[in-house]
């Protein structure tokens, strides 16, 4: 199989079509090793290329009208709130990045890749306070939009096993009502009041008005 249909084998197996249920998977030995081989010994080179990526990402969204309006309607500055755009970019950009020999880290990502390694995009809580979308690599977790709720820190961290890092999988419905009460404002209440969907719907959100003063 070719490097094309192993990065689109990894997101059809790993990414349900809800990008808000992706979740880290637990590393197993084989994806430890295969870290430690092309990620771990390459992890500068990388890092250059993914910045490259990033700023890529930010020029593109920077330019696109519905991020403009949203900025707008937000009344709050790019990269604020942009972390899955950001993300996403980041990932459509990666594949072909990787078959750019001017790219040395991406070539030992594409190393990676063609032997087994899983790279997977995935939503998870962040330092116990709030949400963030990043990419997992093996065992290793590469977030491309650090900056993305707090502007003064760095775009991108890199964190060389998920045991590391303060991004965490989202085990329960519990740590995303908490989470979400706290970092977007939301009233959460158990889903007393549609039973027949409580199953699917465990919980019913009322998101807080765009302008609370109107």
């Amino acid at each position: 199989m070719g490097l094309e249909g192993k990065m689109e084998r990894n997101v059809r197996h790993n990414t349900p079509r809800n990008e808000f249920v992706n979740r880290l998977l637990p590393p197993t030995p084989e994806q430890t090793e295969l870290t430690r081989r092309w990620i771990l010994e390459y992890r500068d080179l990388i890092l250059s290329d993914v910045q490259v990526l990033r700023e890529r990402a930010d020029k593109k969204l920077l330019r696109d009208p519905k991020v403009r309006a949203q900025t707008r309607q937000w009344d709050r500055p790019y990269p604020l709130g942009y972390c899955g755009e950001i993300r996403n970019e980041v990932m459509d950009q990666l594949q072909g990045g990787m078959l750019d020999r001017g790219h040395p880290g991406l070539q030992a990502v594409k190393s990676f890749v063609r032997e087994g390694g899983v790279i997977q995009p995935f939503w998870g809580i962040d330092s116990q306070k709030y949400f963030q979308n990043a990419i997992q690599i093996g065992d290793s977790i590469l977030d491309v939009a650090n900056d993305t709720v707090d502007r003064s820190k760095p775009p991108i961290v890199f964190y060389p096993s998920v045991a590391e890092a303060p991004i965490k999988r989202i085990e329960d419905f519990g740590e995303y009502a908490s989470v979400a009460e706290s970092y977007w404002n939301y009233d959460v209440y158990p889903n007393i009041y549609l039973p027949a969907f409580a199953p699917i719907f465990p919980y019913v959100v009322i998101e807080p008005p765009v302008h609370p003063d109107l």
